[in-house]
């Protein structure tokens, strides 16, 4: 679990490359490509090398399915943009209930919000039928999440009440715990940041698809 992975959530539409490789190319992410200054670029996509060393081989990929069902069909690897080193969303379970629960809400809205990112990606380099289908199933389920956010940071909350009793149910997270609520913090208040810009950007795109 890290919370850089919202760090690459920030939407900015306007400034994309012309070409989509499938993975990163010699350390160039998709995911950085928004940055027009160098310098800001050079920084985002060293720490895109430093996430995915640290994450890919330990966890696996979010499947867009967790989404919406109607996004199954990008469950396989050589469909879903969160297998690729370019949009990497990592998952794991650290055999806690109450706390994988929690992840996996979060999991899902960064999702999200990436999957924003992704749509406007692909609307901005000719795949705009694509982008369309994309965001007509995206922008209801982001609309959504306004409801949801708010929440999630009580929830955060009453796990961190719980946690002595969650520890002594399950002794082997008593290190990790506190770190993982704190990033999940960090990531709940970046995409609180991040979804008025995700909805507004998307849902234009979404008319195309009607």
């Amino acid at each position: 679990m890290s919370s850089f992975r919202t760090a690459l959530c920030v939407l900015v539409l306007s400034a994309v490359p012309a070409a989509i490789p499938s993975t990163a190319d010699a350390g160039e992410y998709q995911s950085c490509s928004h940055h027009d200054d160098d310098k800001q670029k050079k920084k985002c996509n060293k720490a895109q090398d430093k996430y995915l060393s640290k994450n890919k081989s330990g966890t696996k990929p979010f499947k867009p399915s967790k989404i919406s069902p109607q996004l199954a069909e990008l469950d396989t690897k050589d469909k879903n943009p969160f297998a690729t080193d370019d949009w990497y969303l990592g998952v794991e379970k650290v055999g806690a209930k109450p706390i994988d629960n929690l992840i996996g809400e979060v999991d899902r809205a960064v999702a999200l919000i990436k999957m924003a990112r992704y749509i406007g990606y692909l609307d901005k380099n000719g795949k705009q039928d694509e982008a369309a289908k994309l965001a007509k199933v995206v922008v209801p389920e982001l609309i959504a999440l306004k409801e949801l956010v708010p929440t999630l940071k009580d929830k955060v909350g009453a796990v961190q009440s719980r946690l002595p009793k969650i520890i002594e149910k399950n002794p082997s997270i008593a290190l990790k715990a506190p770190g993982i609520l704190k990033d999940l913090l960090v990531d709940i208040a970046t995409i609180g940041k991040d979804l008025p810009g995700a909805i507004k950007a998307v849902k234009p795109l979404a008319k195309g698809a009607l």
